[in-house]
């Protein structure tokens, strides 16, 4: 027997879609960019790869360097 109860007719729920983001992604139009400074670089690039995973008709790249990460939008 299951731990689990089944439930029936329980609605699916909306997806969030980026929205509780800190950086500005959406906010980027094509050649924008902005740069982060206080946060591990990979935050930042795993946030920007999930962030255009949910918007594949943006095209953001990251750029590492010793002072932090910029981020563009190329497309």
């Amino acid at each position: 027997m299951s731990q689990y109860e089944i439930e029936k007719n329980v609605p699916l729920t909306e997806r969030k879609r980026g929205k509780n983001t800190i950086y500005p992604f959406g906010d980027l139009e094509v050649g924008d960019s902005f740069f982060v400074d206080n946060k591990p670089a990979k935050t930042v690039v795993c946030a920007a790869s999930a962030y255009k995973r949910s918007h594949p008709e943006i095209k953001l790249v990251t750029r590492k360097n010793e002072n932090g990460v910029r981020v563009w939008r190329v497309e």
